[in-house]
C-alpha cells in the first residue's frame, strides 16, 4: 500500500462517504472537502440524460446479471435530464442494481423505472429499482442504509460485499439533494 490518500482505506471510505463519517485523518479531511467541492461544481455544470446514467449502470452490472441469468428491464422518459455528478449517480444506481441481482433468484427479472415527479413548484427525478428477491423485514428496513449493516450475514458472506453499498447510495443521493428509501416485504 502506498502513502497516496486515495489508496489508503481511510481515503477510500471518505471518498465514498464524504459527509465526514469516516475516520478522521489529515488526508481524509482533505479528501472530504475536495470531494464536496468537486461534487458541487459537477452538479452545477453537468446535465446528462437519466437514460445514459441508467444504461451505464446496467453496463457495469451486465456480467453479474448474465452470470445469474437475471433479465434487466428499463422503462422511463428517455428525454429526462438532471443536474448531477453522472459518475456518482451511476455508482449509486449500479449499487442498487447489483443488490437486486444478487438477492434475486437465478432466472428472475429486475426492473428499473425512472420518471419525473412534480410536487408544487419542485421537480424531482425518481429512479426505482425493483426485484422479486427474498424481501426485507420491516424492522430491518430502518437500518439497511447504515454503514456496515447487513440483513443476513450468512448470505452476505456467500454473495460478498462490505455492507457499505446502501450507505454509499444514501450519501450520493444526499449530495444531489435527494433521498433513498426502500419498500419491501419478506
Amino acid at each position: 500500500m502506498t502513502d497516496n490518500p486515495e489508496t489508503k482505506p481511510s481515503g477510500l471510505v471518505d471518498d465514498v462517504l464524504p459527509d465526514g463519517s469516516g475516520p478522521k485523518t489529515p488526508e481524509s479531511t482533505q479528501n472530504s472537502e475536495s470531494f464536496s467541492e468537486q461534487a458541487a461544481a459537477a452538479r452545477s455544470s453537468v446535465k446528462p440524460s437519466v437514460d445514459d446514467v441508467i444504461e451505464a449502470a446496467i453496463d457495469n452490472c451486465r456480467e453479474l446479471a448474465v452470470g445469474r441469468q437475471v433479465t434487466i428491464a428499463t422503462t422511463g422518459d428517455e428525454s429526462l435530464a438532471l443536474v448531477c455528478d453522472p459518475l456518482r449517480l451511476q455508482e449509486a444506481v449500479a449499487n442498487l442494481l447489483q443488490n437486486a441481482i444478487v438477492y434475486s433468484d437465478e432466472g428472475s427479472r429486475v426492473a428499473i423505472n425512472y420518471r419525473l415527479l412534480v410536487e408544487g413548484d419542485d421537480e424531482f427525478v425518481v429512479i426505482a429499482v425493483a426485484d422479486n428477491g427474498i424481501g426485507i423485514k420491516g424492522e430491518e428496513q430502518k437500518r439497511i442504509f447504515e454503514r456496515f449493516y447487513r440483513v443476513d450475514y450468512a448470505r452476505s458472506r456467500e454473495s460478498g460485499g462490505t455492507g457499505l453499498g446502501l450507505s454509499i447510495v444514501k450519501h450520493i443521493a444526499a449530495l444531489h439533494g435527494g433521498t433513498v428509501s426502500v419498500w419491501s416485504r419478506p
